[in-house]
């Protein structure tokens, strides 16, 4: 990815990389990890409930119920 905004833009690179200009709509939506201490096992919690809804384990509103139910209790909040 380039490093300079200008670039995702720029004819000569995108001729090369067309997906580049998608890719700077991407960038400029990110949003940084939040900052909890206990970030690897909110990360986990949520990827167990996601891939329950994928595979229909669980539907997509009990898995983000349950996801949040637990998540709430790792943070005590």
């Amino acid at each position: 990815m380039p490093s300079r905004k200008v670039l995702f833009s720029d004819r000569e690179v995108v001729e090369k990389f067309p997906h580049y200009p998608q890719l700077l709509e991407i960038v400029q939506t990110a949003v940084l990890r939040p900052p909890i201490a206990q970030y690897a096992q909110a990360s986990d919690i949520l990827q167990r409930y996601l891939s329950a809804a994928l595979t229909n384990r669980l539907s997509p509103e009990d898995a983000m119920r349950a996801a949040a139910n637990e998540t709430r209790t790792l943070l005590k909040t």
